[in-house]
């Protein structure tokens, strides 16, 4: 049976005309709206396969990139006007590894750095952030949750999240 998806509704069950729909929570989606992953993976290999040193791209590096994932030029070509942001997120990658090379001299193979402007960045912001959002000083952290020994909760320790803590102390040393 084909399935065919219209304005939020999927087919749950039947066949032909007697085909009962089910409205969806999320929407989803369709498919030809996300990059190839072809392209997806030429990105990847200009990325970091080309060398950091390099400040452009030239038209053989893409053209050895579509031979080894195995997409047309045309359709690469195509897919870059389609999806010009993951181009555009492809270069600031390269530009931030490049920053990186110069500053410390290597790039870690198949890392980048993360952008400091990303607000979804979370892992490595400072410690205030956490006790911002819940409201807290460093002190009331402290005392709240800097007395308690570490014991096994079998006898009755209340529980301390204590990668946090150790975070904190962390920070406190530098």
């Amino acid at each position: 049976m084909r399935l065919v998806r219209c304005a939020g509704l999927v087919p749950v069950y039947g066949q032909g005309s007697n085909l009962f729909f089910m409205k969806t929570t999320k929407t989803q989606p369709i498919r030809s709206e996300r990059p190839n992953r072809h392209y997806m993976l030429v990105l990847w290999k200009l990325l970091y396969r080309i060398d950091v040193q390099t400040e452009t791209l030239h038209g053989l590096d893409e053209i050895v990139a579509c031979l080894h994932s195995k997409l047309d030029i045309n359709l690469w070509n195509e897919q870059k006007r389609r999806f010009p942001r993951e181009w555009d997120k492809m270069l600031k990658k390269r530009e931030r590894r490049l920053a990186w090379f110069n500053q410390h001299g290597s790039v870690p193979d198949g890392w980048t750095p993360p952008d400091p402007n990303d607000p979804r960045r979370t892992a490595n912001k400072p410690i205030h952030a956490y006790l911002a959002r819940r409201k807290l000083t460093l002190e009331e952290f402290n005392a709240t949750n800097g007395h308690i020994p570490l014991k096994s909760k079998l006898y009755g320790a209340p529980e301390t999240n204590w990668h946090l803590h150790r975070r904190i102390r962390a920070w406190q040393k530098d």
